[in-house]
C-alpha cells in the first residue's frame, strides 16, 4: 500500500471482510463492508477495486473454460 494517508486498510482484521468474496453480492461500505475514520478514500478504493478485479477474474476463468482467447 503506497498511500501516505488511509495505512489502517491494511490491518488483517479488516481485510478478513473480504475473504471467500465472489462477486455475488454487491460491497457496501458501511452497510457490509466497515467504514474507517480518517480512511475514507482507501476503504472506497479498495472496495470497489476487490469488487472490479473480482469481475474480471470470473471473466477471464469464463473464457479459459469455454476455450476462448
Amino acid at each position: 500500500y503506497q498511500a501516505t494517508h488511509g495505512q489502517e486498510v491494511t490491518n488483517k482484521g479488516w481485510l478478513k471482510q473480504f475473504q471467500g468474496y465472489n462477486g455475488e453480492r454487491q460491497l457496501n461500505v458501511g452497510k457490509n463492508i466497515d467504514a474507517i475514520s480518517g480512511a475514507t478514500v482507501s476503504v472506497y478504493a479498495i472496495t470497489n477495486d476487490i469488487q472490479e478485479k473480482t469481475h474480471l477474474l470470473k471473466q477471464v476463468i469464463q473464457k479459459n473454460k469455454t476455450g476462448m482467447k
